[in-house]
Protein backbone atom coordinates (compact mmCIF):
# COMPACT_ATOMS: atom_id res chain seq x y z
CA UNK A 1 0.00 0.00 0.00
CA UNK A 2 3.13 2.33 0.55
CA UNK A 3 3.68 3.07 -3.06
CA UNK A 4 -0.07 4.73 -3.60
CA UNK A 5 0.89 7.63 -0.78
CA UNK A 6 3.77 8.85 -3.28
CA UNK A 7 1.36 8.51 -6.20
CA UNK A 8 -1.26 10.34 -4.33
CA UNK A 9 1.13 13.22 -3.15
CA UNK A 10 2.11 13.71 -6.89
CA UNK A 11 -1.70 13.46 -8.47
CA UNK A 12 -2.67 16.48 -6.12
CA UNK A 13 0.52 18.40 -6.97
CA UNK A 14 -0.39 17.59 -11.00
CA UNK A 15 -3.90 19.36 -10.20
CA UNK A 16 -2.21 22.44 -8.66
CA UNK A 17 0.87 23.11 -11.18
CA UNK A 18 0.33 26.49 -12.72
CA UNK A 19 2.20 27.44 -16.16
CA UNK A 20 3.44 31.37 -15.73
CA UNK A 21 0.75 33.86 -15.29
CA UNK A 22 0.78 35.31 -17.92
CA UNK A 23 2.51 35.28 -22.12
CA UNK A 24 2.98 37.63 -24.96
CA UNK A 25 1.16 37.61 -28.01
CA UNK A 26 2.43 39.03 -30.82
CA UNK A 27 -0.72 40.23 -33.41
CA UNK A 28 0.05 38.26 -36.86
CA UNK A 29 -1.24 40.57 -39.09
CA UNK A 30 -3.21 43.92 -38.75
CA UNK A 31 -5.36 46.11 -41.05
CA UNK A 32 -5.49 49.54 -41.00
CA UNK A 33 -8.91 51.42 -41.87
CA UNK A 34 -8.66 55.15 -43.23
CA UNK A 35 -5.14 55.41 -42.75
CA UNK A 36 -1.61 54.83 -44.35
CA UNK A 37 1.75 54.52 -42.93
CA UNK A 38 3.87 57.77 -43.72
CA UNK A 39 7.50 57.74 -43.33
CA UNK A 40 9.79 56.07 -46.29
CA UNK A 41 10.61 52.69 -43.83
CA UNK A 42 7.21 52.65 -42.65
CA UNK A 43 4.56 49.92 -43.39
CA UNK A 44 1.00 48.92 -42.02
CA UNK A 45 2.69 46.15 -39.87
CA UNK A 46 5.68 48.57 -38.46
CA UNK A 47 3.92 48.34 -34.84
CA UNK A 48 3.47 44.67 -34.55
CA UNK A 49 6.85 43.29 -36.61
CA UNK A 50 9.02 43.75 -33.46
CA UNK A 51 11.56 46.27 -35.84
CA UNK A 52 13.01 48.97 -33.09
CA UNK A 53 12.87 46.44 -30.14
CA UNK A 54 16.13 45.68 -28.51
CA UNK A 55 15.34 41.60 -28.34
CA UNK A 56 12.59 41.21 -30.86
CA UNK A 57 12.84 37.63 -30.66
CA UNK A 58 11.73 37.67 -26.71
CA UNK A 59 8.63 39.67 -27.75
CA UNK A 60 6.83 36.21 -29.96
CA UNK A 61 3.82 34.73 -29.22
CA UNK A 62 4.40 32.54 -25.99
CA UNK A 63 7.30 34.56 -24.83
CA UNK A 64 7.19 35.13 -20.96
CA UNK A 65 6.10 38.24 -20.04
CA UNK A 66 9.40 40.15 -19.07
CA UNK A 67 10.31 41.44 -15.37
CA UNK A 68 11.99 44.01 -17.38
CA UNK A 69 11.00 45.50 -20.54
CA UNK A 70 13.79 46.22 -23.53
CA UNK A 71 13.57 49.17 -24.61
CA UNK A 72 11.81 50.48 -28.67
CA UNK A 73 15.21 52.71 -30.39
CA UNK A 74 14.82 55.93 -31.51
CA UNK A 75 13.72 56.37 -35.24
CA UNK A 76 14.83 58.50 -37.19
CA UNK A 77 13.04 60.57 -39.74
CA UNK A 78 12.69 57.84 -41.99
CA UNK A 79 10.68 56.50 -39.48
CA UNK A 80 11.84 52.94 -39.34
CA UNK A 81 10.39 50.82 -36.62
CA UNK A 82 7.27 53.24 -35.82
CA UNK A 83 4.16 53.61 -37.64
CA UNK A 84 2.14 56.82 -37.95
CA UNK A 85 -0.90 58.34 -39.65
CA UNK A 86 -1.75 61.32 -41.87
CA UNK A 87 -3.07 64.38 -40.62
CA UNK A 88 -6.43 64.00 -39.68
CA UNK A 89 -8.84 66.82 -37.82
CA UNK A 90 -9.15 67.00 -33.88
CA UNK A 91 -11.01 63.98 -32.95
CA UNK A 92 -11.70 63.08 -36.34
CA UNK A 93 -9.88 59.91 -35.48
CA UNK A 94 -12.32 57.37 -37.78
CA UNK A 95 -9.57 54.98 -39.29
CA UNK A 96 -8.94 51.75 -37.03
CA UNK A 97 -5.79 49.23 -36.57
CA UNK A 98 -7.65 45.66 -36.62
CA UNK A 99 -4.99 42.75 -35.42
CA UNK A 100 -5.77 39.13 -35.95
CA UNK A 101 -4.10 37.26 -33.48
CA UNK A 102 -3.27 34.71 -35.20
CA UNK A 103 -4.99 32.34 -32.23
CA UNK A 104 -7.36 32.32 -29.62
CA UNK A 105 -6.16 33.67 -26.58
CA UNK A 106 -7.22 34.62 -23.10
CA UNK A 107 -6.22 38.40 -22.95
CA UNK A 108 -5.51 40.58 -19.62
CA UNK A 109 -3.82 43.37 -20.79
CA UNK A 110 -1.08 44.80 -23.52
CA UNK A 111 2.31 46.75 -23.51
CA UNK A 112 2.72 49.61 -25.69
CA UNK A 113 5.68 51.27 -26.99
CA UNK A 114 4.69 55.18 -28.08
CA UNK A 115 5.53 56.59 -30.87
CA UNK A 116 9.90 57.83 -30.20
CA UNK A 117 11.00 59.15 -33.39
CA UNK A 118 13.63 61.73 -32.89
CA UNK A 119 11.73 64.76 -34.53
CA UNK A 120 9.42 64.85 -37.15
CA UNK A 121 10.23 67.87 -39.79
CA UNK A 122 11.50 69.94 -36.70
CA UNK A 123 8.45 69.52 -34.46
CA UNK A 124 8.65 67.55 -31.05
CA UNK A 125 7.51 63.85 -32.79
CA UNK A 126 6.05 62.46 -29.13
CA UNK A 127 3.87 64.75 -29.74
CA UNK A 128 2.15 62.46 -32.28
CA UNK A 129 2.21 59.56 -29.85
CA UNK A 130 -1.46 57.55 -28.93
CA UNK A 131 -2.98 59.55 -26.29
CA UNK A 132 -6.23 58.08 -26.69
CA UNK A 133 -8.40 55.24 -27.84
CA UNK A 134 -10.65 52.72 -27.27
CA UNK A 135 -9.74 49.42 -27.22
CA UNK A 136 -12.23 46.34 -28.66
CA UNK A 137 -11.61 42.49 -28.66
CA UNK A 138 -13.79 39.78 -30.55
CA UNK A 139 -13.64 36.03 -30.76
CA UNK A 140 -15.05 35.38 -34.05
CA UNK A 141 -12.65 37.38 -36.12
CA UNK A 142 -14.60 40.73 -36.36
CA UNK A 143 -17.99 40.15 -36.82
CA UNK A 144 -18.77 41.37 -33.18
CA UNK A 145 -16.90 43.10 -30.78
CA UNK A 146 -16.89 43.45 -26.57
CA UNK A 147 -14.91 46.62 -24.84
CA UNK A 148 -11.55 45.80 -22.92
CA UNK A 149 -10.37 49.07 -21.95
CA UNK A 150 -11.60 52.69 -23.11
CA UNK A 151 -8.65 55.12 -23.29
CA UNK A 152 -10.64 57.80 -24.82
CA UNK A 153 -10.53 60.13 -21.80
CA UNK A 154 -6.84 60.50 -21.98
CA UNK A 155 -4.60 59.91 -19.18
CA UNK A 156 -3.52 56.75 -19.55
CA UNK A 157 -0.98 56.63 -22.04
CA UNK A 158 2.85 58.14 -21.10
CA UNK A 159 4.45 60.74 -23.61
CA UNK A 160 7.61 59.41 -24.40
CA UNK A 161 10.92 62.00 -24.00
CA UNK A 162 12.22 63.21 -26.95
CA UNK A 163 15.82 61.52 -28.32
CA UNK A 164 15.30 58.48 -25.58
CA UNK A 165 14.89 55.07 -25.88
CA UNK A 166 11.50 53.56 -24.00
CA UNK A 167 10.68 50.57 -22.07
CA UNK A 168 6.79 51.52 -23.24
CA UNK A 169 4.16 51.15 -20.50
CA UNK A 170 1.47 48.22 -19.69
CA UNK A 171 -2.13 48.62 -19.71
CA UNK A 172 -3.64 45.72 -17.80
CA UNK A 173 -7.90 45.97 -19.04
CA UNK A 174 -9.02 44.91 -15.65
CA UNK A 175 -10.59 41.83 -16.76
CA UNK A 176 -9.67 38.62 -18.79
CA UNK A 177 -11.27 38.65 -21.94
CA UNK A 178 -11.64 34.41 -22.96
CA UNK A 179 -11.30 33.23 -26.52
CA UNK A 180 -10.28 36.66 -28.11
CA UNK A 181 -8.98 36.16 -31.90
CA UNK A 182 -8.92 39.77 -33.17
CA UNK A 183 -8.01 43.36 -31.26
CA UNK A 184 -9.31 46.69 -32.44
CA UNK A 185 -7.98 50.28 -31.76
CA UNK A 186 -10.05 52.90 -32.68
CA UNK A 187 -10.98 57.19 -31.69
CA UNK A 188 -7.60 57.55 -31.79
CA UNK A 189 -5.80 60.56 -30.59
CA UNK A 190 -2.54 62.24 -30.30
CA UNK A 191 -0.73 64.49 -27.58
CA UNK A 192 -1.04 67.45 -30.52
CA UNK A 193 -2.44 70.47 -29.32
CA UNK A 194 -4.04 73.03 -32.28
CA UNK A 195 -1.42 75.96 -33.01
CA UNK A 196 1.50 77.35 -34.50
CA UNK A 197 -0.33 76.48 -38.46
CA UNK A 198 1.61 73.13 -37.38
CA UNK A 199 0.50 70.23 -40.59
CA UNK A 200 1.35 67.77 -38.08
CA UNK A 201 -0.73 68.76 -35.42
CA UNK A 202 -2.70 65.83 -35.53
CA UNK A 203 -0.42 63.24 -37.19
CA UNK A 204 -1.25 59.76 -34.67
CA UNK A 205 1.68 57.23 -34.26
CA UNK A 206 2.57 54.02 -32.43
CA UNK A 207 5.99 52.19 -32.51
CA UNK A 208 4.85 48.34 -31.23
CA UNK A 209 2.22 46.89 -29.25
CA UNK A 210 2.14 43.40 -27.38
CA UNK A 211 -0.83 41.85 -25.87
CA UNK A 212 -0.41 39.85 -22.41
CA UNK A 213 -2.48 36.50 -22.03
CA UNK A 214 -2.88 33.69 -19.93
CA UNK A 215 -2.07 30.00 -21.11
CA UNK A 216 -4.78 28.28 -21.62
CA UNK A 217 -5.95 25.73 -18.78
CA UNK A 218 -5.69 22.91 -21.34
CA UNK A 219 -1.91 23.62 -21.54
CA UNK A 220 -1.90 23.40 -17.76
CA UNK A 221 -4.10 19.82 -17.98
CA UNK A 222 -1.57 18.29 -20.28
CA UNK A 223 1.04 19.32 -17.45
CA UNK A 224 -0.92 17.77 -14.91
CA UNK A 225 -1.25 14.43 -16.87
CA UNK A 226 2.09 14.07 -17.88
CA UNK A 227 3.16 14.40 -14.10
CA UNK A 228 0.23 11.52 -13.73
CA UNK A 229 2.10 9.25 -16.10
CA UNK A 230 5.13 9.87 -14.59
CA UNK A 231 3.52 9.11 -10.94
CA UNK A 232 1.67 5.52 -12.30
CA UNK A 233 5.03 4.66 -14.23
CA UNK A 234 7.16 4.83 -11.11
CA UNK A 235 4.42 2.91 -9.09
CA UNK A 236 4.52 -0.06 -11.58
CA UNK A 237 8.42 -0.22 -11.18
CA UNK A 238 8.23 -0.32 -7.41
CA UNK A 239 5.70 -2.82 -7.40
CA UNK A 240 7.89 -4.91 -10.11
Amino acid sequence: MKPILPLIALTAMAFTITLPAQILVQPASVTIVGATAQGAGANDDSFIDGDGLSNASSYTTGSPVPVTWDTHSLADLTENGNWRSGSFPPGGTSFTYTMSLGGGYDVTGMHVWNYNATADNGYSSPGIGINRMLVEVSTNGGTTWTTAADYTSGSAFIIPTVNVATSGQTLDFGSTFNGVNTVRFSNMDSFWTPGGGDSYNFRKGIAEVRFLAVPEPTSVLTVSVGLISLALLRRRRSVV
